[in-house]
């Protein structure tokens, strides 16, 4: 039952890291392999509106909040790399 009550932590942490590349569980194997496996059984996606993924990340990636601004700049650090 324990699961259940981390699913939307685990679902949200799963799209800041798959928008952003921010890796909020980074130093711990171990806890990302959880996520992976609680979120495997499809639950989260099940529990929210088809348009939450583009919701939270419109609202929360947004150039306004600390998350957007902090993703621009890791994806213009990254192209600046590539050049």
């Amino acid at each position: 039952m324990v699961d259940v009550s981390w699913i939307p932590i685990l679902h949200r942490s799963a799209i800041v890291e798959a928008e952003t590349g921010i890796d909020l569980f980074a130093g711990y194997p171990r806890l990302k392999a959880w996520r992976r496996a609680v979120l495997g059984f499809g639950v989260a996606d099940k529990s929210v509106a088809d348009d939450f993924e583009s919701e939270f990340s419109a609202f929360y990636f947004a150039n306004s909040t600390y998350l957007g601004k902090l993703a621009q700049s890791r994806r213009v650090s990254a192209a600046g790399k590539l050049m």
